[in-house]
């Protein structure tokens, strides 16, 4: 009876092992899949924040940076609500234009009546 219950002992350890192995194994696979997708999902979202964090730094900047100008250009506008340095170089390119577009007026010549000639001839005095 001892040798049967020896040799069921040694049948049964390599399948009481394989069966604990394979028990083992599959209650670890699962359980450390879950810590990495765990860690993974903390890691994205840490990462994500401080990018967001960063994007929204870069916003207030560029706000502040938008509002200065506003202000500055606020400064430099007239009664009218025109900007003085643009109002005086439209008013220059406007005043080129209109002198270029402008037809010009000729005065008549003080020239005697008695003569229709073109200059250059010499018929009056013939």
């Amino acid at each position: 009876m001892m040798a049967s219950a020896a040799k069921y002992k040694e049948e049964s350890e390599p399948r009481n092992s394989l069966a604990w192995q394979s028990c083992c194994f599959a209650g670890i696979l699962p359980t450390a899949a879950c810590f990495v997708l765990s860690v993974s999902s903390i890691s994205l979202g840490l990462l994500l924040s401080s990018r967001t964090s960063h994007l929204e730094h870069r916003v207030k900047v560029l706000e502040a940076q938008k509002s200065s100008l506003f202000l500055d250009a606020a400064s430099e506008l007239g009664a009218d609500g025109t900007v003085l340095t643009l109002r005086d170089a439209i008013e220059k390119l406007l005043q080129e234009r209109l002198d270029a577009l402008m037809p010009k007026l000729r005065s008549a010549r003080d020239v005697p009546q008695d003569c229709s000639c073109p200059p250059g001839d010499d018929k009056r005095s013939a």
